[in-house]
């Protein structure tokens, strides 16, 4: 994070490796660093996420909420969709 935030980014969110059952993301503002983790991960792929997850943070930013809690915000509204997915061929999709 603090490599990419060097390169010019102003924050920086990257969604880390699983461990075991649980997903985190990082999120990087220059100066601190937050962690945000659920509390289970669905045991298949999902496409589409990170596009979901993007708009819902600049959704979320455009009401006027801070990065952070539009991140918070964004990551538990697409948590809350994560089960209601459609399979696609061999991957799943939001419906």
């Amino acid at each position: 994070a603090l490599r990419l935030h060097r390169l010019g980014a102003q924050r920086v969110l990257l969604k880390l490796p699983r461990s075991g059952h649980l997903k985190s993301e990082l999120l990087f503002d220059g100066r601190e660093y937050r962690w945000f983790t659920n509390g289970k991960a669905v045991p298949y792929e999902v496409r589409g996420t990170g596009c979901t997850l993007a708009s819902a943070i600049a959704g979320h930013i455009a009401l006027g909420h801070r990065p952070a809690d539009a991140v918070a915000a964004a990551l538990r509204w697409v948590r809350r969709f994560m089960g209601r997915t459609r399979r696609v061929g061999k991957s799943r999709f939001f419906t």
